[in-house]
């Protein structure tokens, strides 16, 4: 009877494999056996976690600039297929910001209901908090701001990488929105298909301001139980024309805003609104004066909020 069983349990567990193995294959994408299979092209894009939608990111300045919105690949399964030349057409979509926008509104109502959140700030029966108002929101690219470098891609022979570029004048553009352009990829030649994983993409597009960027952040946090120093690394990021966002002292996920006026002196808001509980700056320090230093670009600050709590740091761009 051992015997039998030690005989049933191996042939159970080649099954068991071999139907893993089968369950496991992308049946998009070519076979394991090299020459098998079909060739393809696709976007290279990441899935956005809460929305589940293909996604990428493109930055730009402030002023005209050309930048790599779109990135692609080819997957040839023989030497021969991938030395032929291969065109793709790209059209762009924005049914796929609307399909964004659903999802993330739904989700945004949800939360709502869920945690019996009290929108109705001033008190007067209407909502104040449109989830229209937050930078999850996109509002799509509008097509007089941008140029596409073209609205094909053609891989020469024995290419298998691709870049289309766009060039983007925002001047007419909101540093308080959040652009998205959609794109969807297809008609491929030469016998190749557009893979399923990256046939479309929801291509993010940020404008950022001059004092956007990775800095460092020296200074003291005198507190009633905790003081410490300040040493670490911070990201400002684009809230408006002279506007950036980043860590209220080192209380990460706590933020505030810095708004950088025409002198170079500083205000800020706590999480972007003034509140009477809010972080506010604390004027006369010879040092950290609250002013912008474009020379070495710095921002020395002095603030304090709630009881006993005073913040000195100076961040510097890296």
């Amino acid at each position: 009877m051992k015997r039998i069983f030690k005989i049933d349990k191996l042939k159970f567990l080649t099954c068991l494999t071999l139907t893993m193995l089968a369950f496991s294959c992308n049946y998009d994408e070519s076979d394991m056996i090299a020459g098998k299979g079909n060739d393809y092209v696709r976007l290279v894009t990441s899935t956005d976690a809460d929305s589940g939608m293909s996604m990428s990111l493109a930055a730009f300045d402030a002023s005209p600039s050309t930048n790599t919105l779109l990135e692609f690949r080819r997957d040839a399964v023989t030497g021969a297929s991938l030395q032929k030349s291969v065109t793709v057409n790209i059209v762009v979509d924005n049914s796929l910001v609307d399909a964004y926008n659903t999802g993330y509104i739904d989700s945004y109502n949800a939360e709502v209901d869920e945690y019996n959140d009290n929108l109705d700030v001033n008190g007067d029966g209407v909502d104040d908090l449109d989830p229209k108002d937050y930078l999850d929101y996109l509002t799509p690219l509008p097509a007089s701001v941008y140029t596409l470098e073209s609205n094909t891609v053609t891989f020469a022979p024995g290419e298998f990488a691709k870049y289309v570029s766009i060039h983007l004048n925002p001047a007419t553009l909101s540093f308080t929105k959040q652009y998205a352009v959609g794109v969807k990829v297809n008609n491929p030649s030469s016998d190749y298909k557009i893979s399923e994983a990256g046939n479309e993409s929801l291509v993010k597009v940020v404008i950022k301001n001059q004092y956007d960027g990775e800095y460092h952040s020296t200074g003291y946090f005198s507190h009633p139980t905790s003081p410490r120093d300040i040493d670490k690394d911070k990201t400002l990021s684009t809230r408006g024309a002279s506007e950036v966002e980043t860590e209220l002292a080192d209380l990460t996920p706590r933020t505030m805003r810095i708004i950088i006026n025409s002198d170079n002196t500083l205000q800020i808001n706590e999480n972007g609104s003034v509140s009477p509980v809010g972080a506010t700056l604390v004027p006369g320090d010879p040092v950290y004066n609250n002013k912008y230093d474009p020379a070495t670009k710095t921002f020395y600050l002095k603030y304090a909020y709630g009881a006993g709590r005073l913040i000195t740091e100076a961040i510097k761009k890296k």
